[in-house]
């Protein structure tokens, strides 16, 4: 969902394991702004992190989270120039629930996302790969007991992790959280039309400002796949540069005289969707995107399979309503804020 800059390097960590681990070694310093390679310190028979490793991790957590998140690879040697090698862990397994037992003491606010999973050869060694997502909302502050690093904020510089002034992440925060957009789908009794051989249901996709500030460089992303629709303009589509229509994608951005004023709305297309009752759809989706350069990005993905469409054709007065309720277009776990 999320389009993290390093999403395509953790689908391969998970699906390659080990190659794409070699893969990335060979890179050497090239993917280093979102990935930072650690040798494990930690001896699993103690039952608890080596405060060299504790120290490295409460620093990637709050340097990852505080610049645009990022991958720490555990298990790897950093020889200096760019070059590394393989130290595997004896069992990865154990070491990832030492990390979960810590991540929540290691940092202020505590990163409940940060995530550790591992790879594993076939004599039960490996590494272990934990992601640190961007985090939005504050700046992260490491609070471990280890003297050196305790009450400092991080970011990501180069290949390393620098320490960072309050006042300098702070405003960047609060830049970014000055205003919030939200969403909302807009239908009337003309939206919904079903015959014996088609479902044809148009829904209308609008965001709105709801915070104080007026807004700037309002941007909004669609994408779409294994669903028939189709994306109709607006009379609001005038604001907007970039339709760049490919399939069923768009990037959309308003042009610099647009000003998105406190609770104003912006409607710039309509989503068509054309079901064929005889093929139902699986494993549909669509992808929406959103934010400005003064409120977080927030994404909502919506699925479409057979079991959902099953369902939707057993509901006795099918509207435009009906259609968004059953495939959860509100649904909470739809949407985050990215």
């Amino acid at each position: 969902m999320e389009d993290k800059p390093y999403t395509k390097i953790l689908e391969n960590l998970r699906n390659n394991g080990v190659q794409e681990i070699d893969h990335l070694i060979g890179l050497g310093e090239q993917e280093s702004f979102y990935i930072d390679f650690k040798e494990v310190a930690t001896k699993l028979s103690d039952n608890k992190l080596n405060d060299s490793d504790r120290k490295n991790y409460a620093k990637a957590i709050s340097g990852f989270a505080n610049t645009s998140g990022g991958l720490l690879v555990w298990g790897v040697k950093d020889n200096g120039s760019g070059n590394f090698s393989k130290r595997e862990i004896e069992n990865p397994e154990k070491f990832v629930s030492l990390l979960n037992n810590e991540v929540s003491l290691l940092t202020l606010p505590p990163q409940k996302e940060v995530n550790s999973f591992a790879i594993k050869d076939s004599n039960n060694k490996g590494f272990v790969i934990t992601e640190i997502p961007k985090y939005y909302f504050s700046p992260v502050q490491v609070i471990t007991g280890i003297k050196d690093i305790q009450y400092r904020y991080y970011i990501r510089s180069g290949s390393s992790f620098a320490p960072a002034n309050h006042d300098l992440l702070t405003g960047l925060y609060n830049r970014q959280r000055s205003s919030k957009t939200i969403f909302c789908w807009n239908t009337d009794k003309n939206s919904y039309h079903e015959d014996e051989n088609e479902i044809k249901c148009r829904i209308g996709f609008t965001i709105q400002n709801k915070g104080l500030g007026v807004l700037r460089n309002v941007w909004i992303n669609f994408s779409a796949g294994n669903i028939n629709l189709e994306l109709e303009k607006t009379q609001q589509i005038s604001v907007f540069e970039g339709w760049n229509m490919w399939g069923l994608g768009l990037n959309l951005v308003t042009n610099d005289a647009y000003k998105f004023a406190p609770q104003h709305f912006l409607n710039p297309f309509i989503i068509v969707f054309k079901i064929d009752k005889n093929n139902l759809p699986e494993n549909g989706f669509i992808y929406i995107s959103f934010g400005s350069d003064q409120s977080a990005p927030v994404e909502l993905e919506i699925k479409f399979d057979k079991k959902k469409f099953e369902k939707f054709m057993k509901i006795g007065k099918r509207d435009a309503d009906s259609f968004i309720s059953n495939f959860g277009f509100n649904n909470k776990d739809a949407l985050r804020n990215i």
